[in-house]
């Protein structure tokens, strides 16, 4: 296995990013706060965006030109939408910083089928944690949508790369918090909206994950023509909704 010296850890600010060269690959290395170490390719996978300045949020990196979820540890693509994209292994020895390859072992990874969201749908979740998962667990996942409350089915006997949903976070399982309150405030908030806005639309559920993300389940209006309302009323009750408008098959059974 390659190893490079990249620098001494006093090199490395925090929450800044040094993209260094490691056998011809230009790498990001970032530096959190809370002294979390990341490294990973600094182009995209899809269309070679610069990845270098984007944030890392609970594990995952977002590309800032389509949109794309990255898997900080697997590199795995939670957008099913391109291929993963490169991470590298990082080592602290005596201050001095050490970038590596990551071997097949520690890439190794278990995938759960699991129950998520309002609807108890069902999608292909990995971990990288040594911890076993069995029947009926309840953990937390990390989608394209957020962070949600998964509650396992059985680990996937396939060693074949499937489309995943996302990547196990944590494996304690979320407190259950009431929203009803603020269900209740979105609803009369947008309900009024609607009618001053002459929008043909009514709201079926309000999903709130555990990172307070809320996706208005909805019939009606183009998801387009909401894009402003949306705005405004995250912009106004101080959390970050999305609209997600259901689709009926009309043809016949």
């Amino acid at each position: 296995m390659n190893r490079k010296r990249i620098g001494h850890d006093w090199e490395f600010g925090f929450n800044k990013t040094v993209v260094v060269v490691f056998e011809d690959k230009e790498v990001a290395v970032r530096r959190r706060e809370d002294d979390r170490w990341f490294a990973f390719s600094k182009h995209c996978p899809h269309q070679g965006a610069d990845l270098s300045e984007v944030e890392v949020v609970d594990g995952t990196l977002r590309c800032p030109w389509h949109g794309l979820c990255f898997d900080t540890s697997t590199g795995n693509n939670l957008t099913n939408e391109c291929n993963p994209i490169e991470v590298f292994d990082l080592v602290i020895n005596s201050g001095e910083v050490f970038l590596s390859e990551v071997t097949a072992e520690q890439s190794l990874v278990k995938t759960y089928l699991c129950h998520y969201g309002w609807d108890k749908r069902t999608g292909r979740f990995t971990t990288n944690d040594n911890t076993t998962l069995a029947k009926g667990d309840q953990c937390i996942g990390r989608t394209p949508r957020g962070l949600e409350c998964l509650t396992i089915i059985n680990e996937s006997a396939s060693t074949s790369p499937g489309i995943e949903t996302g990547t196990i976070t944590s494996t304690n399982h979320a407190e259950n918090v009431n929203h009803d309150e603020l269900r209740l405030t979105l609803t009369t908030h947008l309900e009024n909206a609607f009618r001053e806005q002459r929008l043909d639309t009514e709201i079926l559920h309000i999903e709130v994950l555990i990172d307070k993300q809320v996706i208005v389940h909805y019939i009606g209006a183009e998801q387009q023509a909401l894009g402003p309302l949306c705005v405004a009323t995250s912009h106004q009750l101080g959390i970050s909704i999305s609209f997600c408008r259901a689709e009926f098959n009309s043809g016949r059974i």
